[in-house]
């Protein structure tokens, strides 16, 4: 009976109208295996997007590591903006880069 209300079960998949395929990718990914392959444009925007907590403690954690050195990058700066761009403003992860950013103002 429940199976009847929802038409991704009569018809056998799922659309998605917003975000990137590669965005639901990878949080089916980590809903089956726990972990995702990363990709800095998309991770803040998918576990927010989701709302799903574990995936941003996860999306958080593997961004910090990146930036203890990738800070120096050339596009530090773009990333910031595209964080900001894609995420909500009370979002951990814009916290983190700001914090980044302010530790390392001095060389940017």
């Amino acid at each position: 009976m429940l199976d009847e209300m929802f038409a991704e079960s009569c018809e056998g998949e799922i659309r998605f109208d917003e975000g990137s395929a590669m965005a639901y990718w990878r949080v089916f990914e980590y809903l089956y295996s726990g972990d995702y392959i990363d990709d800095l444009k998309i991770e803040g925007l998918q576990a927010d997007m989701f709302f799903v907590k574990d995936l941003k403690v996860l999306a958080l954690t593997k961004m910090k590591h990146r930036l203890k050195a990738g800070w120096k990058s050339k596009s530090f700066p773009t990333y910031i903006k595209e964080i900001y761009t894609i995420t909500r403003s009370s979002y951990s992860i814009r916290l983190a880069v700001a914090w980044i950013a302010a530790e390392h103002g001095k060389d940017l």
